[in-house]
């Protein structure tokens, strides 16, 4: 069984931001990075605008019921 070594965050990050460079370049790793942050942003817009137009009632019913 092979041993997991896990790295400290900051680690992990600057050298995968790092490979990232050396594959992608500058730009395309400024982009990753900005998409991955866009598309979290748009899910967390769809869901509070699932929880503005949700009927707590009708919703509450119908798991509970």
């Amino acid at each position: 069984m092979n041993e997991t070594i896990l790295q400290k965050e900051d680690v992990l990050l600057k050298e995968g931001i790092k490979i990232l460079i050396e594959k992608f370049g500058i730009i395309d790793t400024n982009r990753f990075i900005n998409g991955i942050k866009e598309k979290r942003t748009e899910s967390v817009k769809r869901h509070h605008k699932w929880q503005k137009e949700l009927n707590e009632k009708e919703f509450l019913d119908q798991i509970f019921s």
